[in-house]
């Protein structure tokens, strides 16, 4: 599958002085700049450098330097997209959205023209609040670590890497000052509401708790997708939660608790962990 990072001439609304990340344009960034200020790094959210790991969003297990292999130029090009710290851990994105969440009716989905045109106040975001994930904070997925292909580890924010076979495939370690929409460096668990571009005419599969149908081409392999698994070579880290540990894979509740997911755990119940309002009667084991 290939990222859906933003293509120069297709950048969002942003003033003169955007680069790099500021607090101004705070709304249209990533969930990992937002919360600097509450992880001890208000410095690094006030005054952002490419060059600057965060430790708290490293896992140990893994280790490397913090920093994708590309380095900011200094210029306003893709390296602004493709540099600066990088995260082990991603979002649920069915839980957080992003900047360009779908919108529409449910029957011909497209998303909020604001995307490139006005502010980030203005785009269709979730304003999700704990009230609001009807599942219950216990029974919804807010971050676990992310999936990577072994051959990414030593290649940090990679577009693309080299499997055994010869073919290429998605790295999905895009760096924390890539915005989306709904790259998967920083989240996991894309569905139809989250990014327009998962959505179909009403004949896809449905997830449940969400507005849109998956489009039809995204139907044969997306459910597939949704598991906790281990590090592994070639591996498609798409939707995935995976850990560098035997015992399971991290995850974070949205109630704030921590635990280990067993690799083993049906994708039924995965799944069902995503979505904050989809009715299904699951907790996690």
């Amino acid at each position: 599958m290939e990222q859906h990072g933003l293509a120069l001439g297709s950048l969002p609304w942003q003033p003169v002085d955007y680069t790099p990340p500021v607090p101004a344009v705070e709304p249209g960034c990533t969930w990992a700049y937002k919360i600097l200020p509450y992880i001890e790094q208000g410095n690094l959210f006030t005054n952002f450098n490419y060059t600057t790991p965060i430790k708290t969003y490293m896992d140990p297990g893994r280790g490397g330097t913090g920093l994708t292999r590309t380095t900011w130029g200094g210029n306003y090009d893709g390296s602004v997209y493709a540099s600066g710290p990088v995260t082990d851990y991603a979002a649920n994105s069915m839980l957080i959205g992003s900047g360009l969440n779908t919108t529409g009716p449910p029957n011909a989905p497209t998303y909020g023209p604001q995307w490139s045109s006005g502010p980030p106040s203005n785009w269709a975001s979730y304003h999700r609040t704990m009230l609001r994930i009807a599942d219950g904070t216990s029974n919804t997925l807010l971050v676990g670590t992310k999936a990577l292909a072994l051959q990414v580890r030593d290649n940090r924010g990679c577009s693309n890497f080299t499997m055994s076979n010869g073919a290429t495939r998605g790295c999905n370690d895009d760096p924390i000052t890539n915005p989306g929409p709904g790259v998967m460096g920083t989240l996991r668990a894309i569905g139809p509401d989250d990014v327009w571009y998962a959505s179909g005419d009403g004949a896809g599969a449905a997830v449940a708790g969400h507005t849109y149908k998956l489009d039809s081409g995204w139907t044969s392999w997306y459910f597939f997708t949704i598991e906790f698994t281990k590090d592994q070579p070639d591996l498609d880290s798409f939707n995935r939660w995976v850990g560098p540990y035997a015992g399971g894979a991290l995850i974070v509740l949205a109630d704030g608790s921590a635990r280990t997911m067993n690799y083993t755990t049906d994708r039924a119940i995965v799944l069902a962990l995503c979505p904050p309002s989809g009715g299904e009667a699951v907790s996690p084991p």
